[in-house]
């Protein structure tokens, strides 16, 4: 947690942003539904990434932390080697595998308990498929189909980081595929496309010295790998390869995070509110768009009664050495609110008589981590004595950026894949990383 701008406290979220800068050439482009370009995008400089053109660039996915892994090579053998490219040895095709560590270092085992390989490598382990045709790995006790290859990593808690390392364009498919629904119109799934490859460039910059560079999950943005993939998403990836978004001066462009959501409820929220990052194309806009085609119950969602000790069990829970000084929680406050309504900014009172100011995305992430469905940040708080109501609610998500749900019906109208980025990203440009 950081202290922000007048004192603040910010709980735990996007650290700072970092800028990145690309050189952009004229993009004539037309985004309908077929054909796609109506004319060449030119190569622009490097983003800061090991990429030259044409290249795929490749990106670490944490896919899960467990305290053992178990993998399945059912159309083909699986290689093991260490980080520094020293084989160690391959598990047969058609079998079920179980990688554990230790202090004297890796071993894995058949489904059967029959040990294959004990005390291996003394770093991070790499698995891979002989014939690059994919792997299967239990994540949440559910096989998941994977390309690419795993990099197993030891963490200090005994737990062992599981990290997809693919091609990003390989990647985004996955992505794509869990972000949207493979039936949208085309230009709706491009939207998604470029500001899901713009997202992961970014983080992949900003997080080089780190064992991974992006989750696959929503605290990111979601990866299904091969099990989320489908034609009209390859399409969508493939038809905008390599392009970004950026902002700025010709010659000074820089790529930002590309936040989106579900469904905005009808106005996006500045990123200053939630991520304390000024960016013009996160300036937040009035949308007319997503309450024609978003889930009614997601659009506006019933209201949610929490008991007030469940709101504070909740929030210690979620941020217990930050809230200490306040003991128990008696009161919540809301203290700002955007211009159309949205909660920004919520006062903790405690029984210590202490109070901190906390971002309302902090807030309703403590209670969705309980099992309590505040979808947004945009609803009215009541006090009812033995617990808080929080009724009016709109919209799904943190509000920033694309509104996913909106791309669809902008697409339905016969909007073009540029015309829906210019809309929920104003002052963006269409750029080609590589």
């Amino acid at each position: 947690m950081v202290k922000g701008v007048n004192g603040v406290l910010i709980l735990p979220g996007w650290t700072a942003w970092l800028l990145l800068f690309v050189t952009t050439w004229a993009f004539i482009g037309d985004f309908s539904e077929e054909p796609f370009w109506a004319g060449p995008i030119e190569a622009a400089g490097s983003v800061s990434i090991p990429a030259s053109s044409g290249e795929e660039v490749e990106i670490r996915v944490l896919l899960s932390c467990q305290g053992r892994v178990k993998l399945f090579s059912r159309q083909e053998a699986l290689l093991i080697e260490d980080r520094n490219g020293k084989e160690w040895g391959v598990l047969p095709v058609n079998g079920s595998y179980y990688v554990e560590r230790s202090a004297q270092g890796w071993s894995i085992s058949s489904s059967s308990g029959n040990k294959l390989f004990g005390a291996i490598g003394e770093g991070d382990l790499e698995i891979q498929p002989e014939h690059n045709g994919g792997f299967r790995v239990e994540l949440d006790d559910k096989p998941c189909s994977y390309s690419g290859k795993l990099r197993l990593i030891c963490q200090d808690d005994g737990r062992i980081a599981i990290v997809n390392i693919i091609g990003i364009e390989t990647y985004l498919a996955g992505v794509v595929g869990a972000e949207a629904y493979s039936d949208w119109r085309l230009p709706a799934l491009r939207a998604q496309a470029i500001a899901s490859r713009t997202y992961a460039l970014y983080n992949l910059s900003l997080n080089r010295s780190s064992s991974w560079d992006i989750g696959s999950n929503q605290g990111s943005q979601m990866y299904l790998g091969k099990s989320s993939s489908h034609k009209r998403v390859s399409q969508s990836v493939g038809d905008t390869r390599g392009v970004v978004m950026a902002y700025g001066k010709r010659g000074r462009e820089r790529i930002f995070p590309t936040y989106y959501c579900s469904n905005c409820g009808g106005h996006t929220q500045e990123a200053a509110s939630v991520f304390g990052m000024k960016v013009p194309p996160l300036s937040g806009q009035f949308c007319p768009y997503c309450g024609k085609v978003a889930h009614a119950d997601k659009y506006r969602w019933p209201a949610v009664t929490i008991e007030k000790w469940q709101v504070n069990d909740l929030l210690h829970r979620r941020y217990p050495d930050d809230l200490k000084i306040l003991g128990k929680i008696v009161n919540v406050q809301v203290t700002r609110t955007s211009e159309y309504g949205r909660v920004e900014r919520m006062r903790l009172t405690g029984a210590s008589g202490k109070s901190i100011i906390v971002r309302a995305e902090d807030f309703r992430l403590a209670m969705l981590a309980g099992g309590k469905d505040i979808l947004s940040s945009w609803y009215e708080l009541e006090d009812l004595g033995e617990s808080w109501r929080f009724s009016e609610g709109r919209g799904w998500g943190h509000g920033v950026g694309m509104c996913q749900w909106g791309t669809q019906a902008m697409a339905l109208s016969g909007k073009d894949c540029v015309e829906i980025l210019e809309f929920y990203y104003p002052q963006m440009q269409l750029v080609r990383a590589y």
